[in-house]
């Protein structure tokens, strides 16, 4: 399988799906997933994309199948966001639709502010400018992680993350055994790292038009937070989708995907004739 070797000490794993017409050259979008993620989590969003797209995702460092840092590794948001560019380089790619889900998000948000001449366009979703902006309690969560594991904590979490009596109970299983692949001496680092960026500063040098997603009723995200993105990011819009729960890329994404594609459409990107 696939991976790209970004500096000495980091692999990424990745993989890249194609279906559009092969007579034209596709533009790119790449998918980066959230904390305790992988590519795996964008399983429902790769056929309907990859028919107009060359779709990128990979696993970010320290999840599932990528280089995992030893439990010093100091994070910090602009080393995440130059992971993605040296995996651009590695695979010869030079500007993509970036669409990240929560701290996926994060991080395409310091992307997009770093990189500009990467962007084409920037999808936030359940994603706030950093998770400095948040009333959550990570001093808990870690202490969840380091007791209990990384499975209990998602399991704790399934109210917040779903809504019980409309999703998957299938889904939902399978989401949580997923997060588990994630070491728990990277989210005890990397969390409490995110719980202090704040990235307000830095989301008036995002050029590329934006598109936030986000669901009626998120516990991890709020109205306050999504107004600070359409308050500071130059061109940006907003889409609410009537779901509750926190990782809507997941539980909602053919409602996500509907909101990409029309966002795209008015950017009248190529290709999408019959999407």
């Amino acid at each position: 399988m696939p991976k790209a070797k970004i500096d000495p000490s980091c692999e990424l794993f990745y993989d890249i799906h194609d279906f559009s017409d092969p007579w034209k050259e596709p533009e790119v979008v790449l998918l980066h997933h959230a904390a305790a993620g992988s590519l795996s989590r964008w399983h429902h969003w790769v056929p309907r994309l990859a028919r107009h797209f060359k779709v990128v995702r990979f696993d970010a460092r320290g999840h599932d199948r990528s280089t995992v840092p030893p439990p010093d590794h100091r994070w910090d948001i602009e080393s995440m966001a130059a992971d993605v560019d040296k995996l651009l380089q590695v695979l010869n790619i030079d500007q993509v639709h970036f669409i990240g889900a929560s701290a996926g998000g994060i991080i395409g948000q310091q992307f997009a502010a770093t990189f500009p001449e990467r962007v084409k366009s920037l999808v936030l979703i359940a994603a706030k400018p950093g998770m400095a902006h948040s009333n959550v309690d990570y001093a808990l969560w870690r202490e969840v992680l380091n007791t209990k594991g990384v499975k209990a904590l998602f399991d704790e979490q399934i109210p917040i993350r779903f809504d019980p009596e409309r999703d998957d109970p299938g889904l939902i299983e399978w989401f949580n055994a997923e997060a588990a692949k994630t070491p728990v001496s990277v989210l005890t680092t990397m969390v409490p790292y995110l719980a202090t960026v704040d990235l307000v500063p830095i989301l008036p040098q995002i050029q590329a038009p934006t598109l936030i997603i986000s669901a009626g009723h998120d516990p991890l995200e709020g109205e306050s937070t999504d107004q600070l993105l359409l308050d500071h990011i130059p061109r940006v819009e907003r889409v609410v989708l009537e779901v509750k729960g926190h990782n809507i890329s997941n539980s909602a994404p053919d409602l996500c995907l509907d909101a990409v594609f029309a966002f795209y459409r008015k950017l009248e990107i190529q290709g999408l004739e019959r999407a």
